[in-house]
């Protein structure tokens, strides 16, 4: 049989700056896999986004503590905006010391998994079109279930704020336009348990796939929702509980502020409804498992390799608003210079016009596991699992490290912070889909 380990650790004292944490306590949650052939474990971690620099420093300081090969040892992030961004000497011994425990605690396990759907809305495609601008704008939250999720007020400070001279993502105006709601997006959620033969519990995992924004304010420290899946699982089956997020760089969970508790709300209804699903699931041992990560390289665009965006050319005024919508969003796009360099740059000795990302697989039983990179669209992980419709495919987000947003060629000529903030030129998205599609077949060879 295949054995399982489940370990997690707090992480504050590698939280900077020091400062309050509130219920949703920082964590990493570790889960080894192992055969007496191969062994694997996929680090999870309560943050949003890391460079390449951060995460071979994390595999690196696993590897040397655990004797797991680097190839089979995945950092994963739960796209956490509230982790702040941690001292990472302390974070990788932290890490390590979390993936040791699982190794050691690792016990011959049988699995069951389930694949279902909310019964509810409580997710938002966060993209929407406007005539007006002939592109579109992002909502980065705000939209909530009592009014319908309605589209119409942030349409309009959309377009009200580019007459102005700005653009704006997360606001509000009073409008005579009519009712039009965000559509729902991918609501499905994955959900694994493993205990041991004897029936004492190991661990879980459950997948949910909508941006960890509930509750990040200034001055404290929050893991979001994510943290009230884990334990809402972990009250009812024992154990350990590993969150992974799926695609979500199109998707924001439903929800009016930032101070009105969504996160101990979403957390325990995605987690009851992991835990309905698995009711309906038989317990088998678990035989064989697959794990591989492959490397994948995109290409960069210009005024990140270079560091510099040209901002001289002058404004168009309000009569062309479309045009007038794409230059205020370049100036956006300036402004995210340097975090998108730092991304790319960071730690490298030589930079090169691509960026290296990994895809990661983990076939346990039945299901695959299948992890992007950065902050992929639900599209982009809709494709895979139409390409394999006949397999159990999880597809997660937020692996290896972060290249950003990852939009699909037409989404980024039509705008949105999304295209804003993304280091990899229009097109990569599609470069991307391929290699994984072509990376999943051959996965499923080896099985």
């Amino acid at each position: 049989m295949v054995s399982v380990g489940f370990a997690k650790i707090d992480l504050e004292a590698a939280l900077l700056p020091v400062q309050p944490i509130r219920e949703e306590r920082i964590e990493a949650v570790s889960m080894y896999i192992a055969d007496g052939h191969c062994e694997c474990v996929w680090v999870v971690l309560d943050f949003m986004d890391f460079n390449l620099y951060t995460v071979r420093k994390l595999t690196d300081a696993v590897a040397e503590k655990t004797g797991i090969a680097p190839e089979h040892v995945h950092i994963v992030n739960t796209h956490n905006h509230g982790g702040g961004e941690p001292d990472r000497e302390i974070l990788s011994s932290l890490a390590a010391e979390c993936a040791l425990d699982a190794k050691n605690t690792a016990e011959p396990a049988q699995m069951r998994f389930a694949r279902t759907r909310c019964d509810k809305q409580v997710n938002i495609y966060r993209r929407k079109y406007i005539p007006e601008l002939d592109g579109m704008t992002t909502l980065w939250y705000g939209a909530s279930e009592s009014e319908g999720f309605d589209t119409a007020p942030f349409v309009e400070n959309a377009v009200q704020c580019v007459l102005e001279g700005t653009i704006s993502y997360d606001s509000r105006r009073e409008t005579d336009r009519p009712f039009d709601p965000f559509p729902a997006a991918d609501d499905t959620v994955f959900a694994a348990e493993f205990r041991t033969a004897d029936n004492r519990p190991i661990g879980s995992l459950v997948r949910f796939a909508a941006h960890a924004v509930c509750c990040n304010r200034p001055g404290s420290f929050s893991s979001d929702y994510p943290y009230h899946v884990r334990k809402t699982i972990e009250r009812e089956l024992g154990g350990i509980s590993l969150f992974l997020n799926g695609p979500c760089g199109d998707i924001a969970p439903g929800m009016k502020n930032k101070y009105e508790g969504t996160e101990a709300v979403l957390g325990p209804y995605i987690g009851s409804v992991a835990l309905a699903a698995l009711r309906e699931a038989s317990f088998a041992p678990l035989e064989r498992f697959t794990d591989a990560a492959k490397p994948v390289r995109l290409a960069v665009r210009e005024g990140v390799k270079r560091n510099f965006i040209d901002t001289g050319a002058p404004i168009p005024d309000p009569s062309d608003l479309p045009a007038r919508f794409r230059a205020l969003e370049h100036l956006k796009y300036a402004e995210q210079r340097e975090f998108l360099y730092e991304k790319y740059a960071y730690g490298e000795d030589t930079l090169t016009d691509t960026v290296q990302v990994s895809l990661g697989f983990l076939q346990l039983g039945e299901l695959t596991i299948a992890a992007y990179p950065g902050e992929t669209f639900s599209l982009t992980g809709l494709a895979l699992c139409e390409a394999f419709p006949d397999q159990n495919i999880c597809t997660v987000t937020e692996h290896g490290r972060t290249i950003m947003y990852i939009p699909p060629k037409d989404h980024c000529d039509m705008g949105g912070y999304e295209t804003i903030c993304r280091m990899i030129v229009s097109g990569e998205e599609e470069v991307l889909r391929a290699a994984m599609i072509r990376e999943m077949e051959a996965f499923l060879k080896t099985r």
